[in-house]
Parts: C-alpha cells; sequence; structure tokens
C-alpha cells in the first residue's frame, strides 16, 4: 500500500482513475517494449537458435500475450468498481434527500 492509505470516497476514486491511467499508458508501453525486444530477439536468433532459446521465445510471447490481456482486464475491472462507487454514493445521496 501507499503511505497515503485512502480513507474517503474521493480518495478512493481519485485512485481508481490514476491506476486506470497508468495501466493505459505505462502498461501499454512496458508490454510493447517487451514485444519489441521479443521480435529483435527473433529476428536476431533466427536460423542460428536452439531448442532452449525457441522455448524462451515462445514463453516470451505467450506472457507478454498473458500479461497484456490481465492489464486489460485489471483495467476494464477497476473503471467497473470506480463506477459501481459512483452511482452506490449517488444512489445514497439520493436516499438522504
Amino acid at each position: 500500500m501507499t503511505k497515503h492509505e485512502p480513507t474517503s470516497f474521493t480518495d478512493a476514486h481519485r485512485m481508481l482513475l490514476r491506476a486506470e491511467e497508468e495501466l493505459r499508458t505505462r502498461g501499454k508501453e512496458a508490454i510493447e517494449r517487451a514485444l519489441d525486444a521479443i521480435r529483435v530477439a527473433d529476428a536476431a536468433t533466427e536460423g542460428t537458435r536452439g531448442p532452449e532459446v525457441q522455448s524462451a521465445l515462445t514463453v516470451a510471447r505467450e506472457l507478454a500475450a498473458d500479461t497484456y490481456g490481465q492489464m486489460r482486464a485489471t483495467e476494464t475491472a477497476l473503471r467497473s468498481l470506480r463506477v459501481a462507487m459512483r452511482r452506490e454514493e449517488e444512489q445514497r445521496d439520493q436516499d438522504q434527500d
């Protein structure tokens, strides 16, 4: 957890938005760099790679694809949580009126 643990709806909402944005930007950039590195390694070893390198390339590709999928799913889940929190907050406000 961060040094500042959120205790309010506003803090949680702000942190969820920040996490979504970081996944969308930094996460995507990191996966793209990893995939670029894998492509370069693939090209650099083409025709000379042995079974160990071939296996490592396959694993790296699969994990990068899985990581990208999980990152996008996490981004969607964070957005859903944020929206659900907002709806419940609005409903409580209406109930109090």
